[in-house]
């Protein structure tokens, strides 16, 4: 059983946003190591079996999200540390851009409800249904957000709409996701988890699971091509436009840390203790021991 710094957030975190000066790094460790402990509660906790439970625990973390939580309420420490990681987030930043920050966040918190009632019954969705799931439950809109703070740039909201823009990020996204499904399977068959890639293919096609988990790599080397094909047409978008060559400059850095993430994750994949020191225990009862008590109110 590892401890929460075998995880080492901030080794990713520093892979993942390479040209960051001291405080946006800082940021992005802060909100690395966030998600995975929110992500544990779900993965390993016992919440994550339980969806009246968790909708009960993870209630106030979406009320914070979403600006509706009363000044007076009792909050956890989970969801103090978010409040916390949001303002910093949004310093400097237009309201579009911290609304659409939130919404991305608050999406990734409404998918741990969804996960908790599939584990509860260990049912996967079928491919199509698992592939946007997934982009929506990894987290990366947000870390992918966090790179405009981080780099000191703004997308203009009619440049991020852009499915030429859209077209590398979910490329990016899905890359990281699916890489992480095939390299976590050992822990998630530990805890009997549903919400695995290769689980999902080997379910959906019939397959031996070294099948299942040969086709995730085929489509996940797939999408990093797609990844460069669009990376490379929206750069010659930007080199036809007459924007200004501060907005085009933070449009190629966000570019880049969509690339640097797919090879960051990979790399720190096999760093880090969170995928090799698997619990023999019963899910959702013999858990790590920073888990429980993130998420109960004071």
């Amino acid at each position: 059983m590892h401890s929460f710094k075998a995880v080492n957030p901030a080794l990713l975190a520093a892979r993942s946003y390479p040209t960051a000066r001291a405080e946006g790094l800082q940021l992005g460790a802060d909100t690395a190591a966030w998600l995975f402990l929110f992500d544990d509660q779900g993965d390993e906790g016992p919440y994550g079996r339980d969806p009246e439970l968790w909708l009960a625990r993870a209630a106030h973390v979406e009320a914070l999200i979403e600006g509706k939580l009363p000044p007076e309420a009792v909050v956890s420490p989970a969801a103090r540390a978010l409040d916390d990681l949001l303002r910093r987030a949004c310093v400097g930043m237009s309201d579009a851009w911290s609304a659409r920050f939130r919404h991305n966040f608050l999406q990734y918190a409404r998918t741990s409800v969804s996960e908790a009632s599939r584990r509860a019954a260990a049912v996967p969705l079928d491919v199509l249904g698992f592939i946007a799931h997934r982009r929506e439950s990894g987290a990366m809109n947000i870390v992918f957000d966090l790179a405009e703070p981080i780099e000191g740039t703004e997308i203009p909201s009619e440049w991020y709409r852009l499915r030429e823009f859209q077209h590398p990020r979910l490329a990016a996204n899905d890359v990281v996701c699916w890489h992480n499904d095939i390299v976590s399977l050992r822990k998630e068959l530990a805890h009997a988890d549903v919400h695995n890639l290769p689980l999902v293919l080997q379910r959906a096609i019939g397959c031996d699971l070294q099948e299942a988990v040969d086709r995730a790599a085929v489509m996940t080397q797939a999408r990093i091509g797609d990844f460069i094909t669009g990376r490379d047409l929206m750069l010659q978008l930007l080199d036809a436009t007459d924007l200004d060559a501060g907005t085009r400059l933070g449009i190629r850095r966000c570019l880049e840390v969509y690339g640097a993430w797919m090879n960051a994750n990979a790399v720190w994949s096999f760093e880090t203790r969170r995928y090799t020191d698997v619990s023999s225990g019963r899910p959702g009862v013999t858990v790590p021991a920073y888990i429980e008590p993130l998420l109960r109110p004071d």
